[in-house]
């Protein structure tokens, strides 16, 4: 399983469930699993039961959300692996972004910066970069279009991010 876990045991694993077709579309399943000292925060495709409020539908065992990226016509996790090995790989890019077509999370990896020790920022750092990674709360739920919930930063090295980009290219192989 692609995970990713930085400096300080805070990271994020992408669990890759099942893979199933829907309205001419291939859709693999996942669950986001946050680890944040020890601890685990699982974000997938689960029945839940809410209770009516003035503002949010009961959804009565529905499945909340989609965490699935699309694989056919267009893979989304080989998608994904390219944008990390190209951001990679051009060290004059500052960051990179990704979002799947049918928004569950947000994931921005930056380049951090080095500094000369007098608050002076010197060039982008080819070794270590900042992650941040952020449940869409609110089209998960498919109820609110305009939020983002829970979410993760942390730092990582390069060697850590290439084994991710590889490991994602591998599981959708």
């Amino acid at each position: 399983m692609p995970t990713l876990i930085g400096n300080e045991n805070i990271g994020f694993e992408l669990k890759l469930t099942e893979l199933r077709e829907e309205a001419g579309q291939s859709l693999q399943d996942y669950e986001l699993i946050f680890h944040v000292n020890g601890k685990t925060r699982v974000f997938s495709n689960q029945p839940v039961i809410t209770r009516p409020t003035p503002h949010l539908v009961e959804l009565n065992n529905q499945t909340v959300g989609r965490f699935s990226f699309n694989i056919q016509p267009h893979n989304e996790i080989e998608k994904l692996s390219k944008h990390i090995n190209d951001f990679i790989n051009n060290p004059k890019r500052s960051e990179m972004f990704f979002e799947p077509a049918d928004p569950s999370f947000e994931l921005r990896i930056e380049r951090t910066r080095h500094s000369d020790g007098a608050n002076e920022l010197l060039d982008l750092s080819e070794e270590e970069y900042k992650v941040y990674l952020w449940i869409d709360g609110g089209n998960s739920t498919k109820l609110e279009y305009t939020w983002d919930a829970e979410g993760i930063r942390f730092l990582i090295n390069k060697t850590a991010l290439n084994h991710f980009a590889t490991a994602l290219y591998r599981v959708q192989q």
